[in-house]
């Protein structure tokens, strides 16, 4: 009995017919993906958020009083990003995150802690400067950092920052906006 050492007519012309479907396949997938499925290049890739009922249920809860925007105010800007989390070092945090009409980011950052830290945080690291903003009856310090630039206020119940990679007039208004929830 002779074995034959290469694969046989047969064997060869099996594994070229699996290959073919293969590629027949992933060809005909791929053009149905590009056929039916529904997509928006042209769509906001920014999520918005709502943050008033959650600014409410906060404020019940938080040791200082809870800030954040009227929802129409100021104008031009998303609400991105909502949360009010217990942090060990700075005590209950709450945060809103908002996207401006001219592709900027500004946050409102409270913390019941109030401390050095904290700022620095939330700011990337940004340094008080010797610019003393009146906003809303209130004395906000100015800082300015390598990524975001913040307005500072501290009060005896904790901190409360404005920061951001928008231009200061955009971290004032969003200061000036601020209002109890």
């Amino acid at each position: 009995m002779s074995q034959n050492p290469t694969p046989s007519r047969a064997a060869r012309k099996n594994v070229r017919n699996l290959v073919l479907s293969l590629l027949v396949t992933c060809a005909f997938s791929g053009a149905m993906w590009l056929l039916f499925i529904p997509r928006d290049d042209g769509a906001d890739p920014v999520r918005q958020v709502t943050y008033t009922q959650e600014a409410t249920q906060v404020a019940r809860i938080a040791p200082y009083t809870v800030l954040a925007p009227p929802v129409d105010a100021p104008t031009g800007v998303r609400a991105t990003s909502v949360r009010y989390t217990e942090d060990a070092a700075y005590g209950p945090r709450w945060h809103v995150g908002f996207v401006t009409a001219a592709e900027h980011y500004v946050a409102v950052e409270q913390a019941a802690k109030d401390t050095d830290a904290f700022v620095r945080k939330v700011t990337f690291g940004a340094r008080a400067t010797d610019t003393v903003e009146h906003i809303g009856g209130a004395d906000w310090v100015r800082y300015e950092g390598p990524k975001y630039d913040a307005l500072v206020k501290h009060d005896a119940k904790g901190v409360t920052v404005v920061t951001g990679t928008a231009p200061a007039a955009q971290l004032k208004a969003m200061a000036a906006a601020l209002r109890p929830a």
